[in-house]
């Protein structure tokens, strides 16, 4: 790609962030720090109304347009080598929002989980694969082993290994995301359930 074409492509997504900072009921996440690198093909923005990633996202593919990635507080657009009718379509579905503002204690802040700490399953591979399982609700499940791995995509990374303790921070956590209307990976939660060992 030549660099003409290349600074026509980043001018016009430029151009297109200005406008989307002029509406009120989104925010552009910038880098905390100007110097760090960034894709400029890739648009990250979030609500000001309360609303969550995942919303925005559902709101988007809605109306025809797809974002790489949401996350219970933002979501990514990958955009596309010409100015097309995407960028005006985006610019009319974000100004639709409602404009209502709400406090900033009404946005649940806790929503962007990571998990961080390393844990040590409580079962080996060995005793996982003699064991029966059953299905039990969320709050039940508290102390039991987890005989399923608990993944909200995105961001893909596990909340709950199987064979691991399930502890009320797990129950949260996973709460949290249910809440904010993310998608897991195979179990989705319709009955709030989960899978664990059977202990004997």
């Amino acid at each position: 790609m030549g660099g003409s074409r290349a600074n026509e492509i980043i001018t016009g997504i430029e151009a297109f962030k200005a406008k989307l900072r002029q509406i009120p009921q989104i925010k552009v996440v910038e880098p905390l720090q100007s110097s760090i690198l960034t894709d400029p093909l890739k648009v990250t923005i979030q609500s000001t109304t309360g609303l969550t990633g995942y919303q925005l996202q559902t709101t988007l593919e809605e109306n025809g347009v797809y974002c790489e990635l949401a996350d219970p507080n933002n979501i990514l657009l990958v955009m596309p080598l010409t100015v097309s009718e995407l960028y005006n379509t985006v610019l009319e579905i974000m100004r639709k929002q409602p404009k209502k503002q709400l406090p900033s204690s009404d946005r649940n802040e806790s929503q962007t989980i990571t998990k961080g700490e390393i844990t040590e399953l409580s079962l080996s591979y060995r005793q996982m694969t003699q064991l029966d399982k059953k299905v039990v609700s969320l709050d039940e499940s508290i102390g039991q082993i987890a005989a399923e791995m608990i993944v909200p995509y995105p961001p893909g990374i596990p909340l709950l290994m199987i064979g691991e303790l399930i502890t009320l921070k797990h129950i949260n956590m996973i709460t949290s995301y249910i809440h904010t209307g993310a998608r897991f990976q195979g179990n989705h939660f319709r009955d709030q359930a989960i899978s664990v060992f059977e202990l004997r």
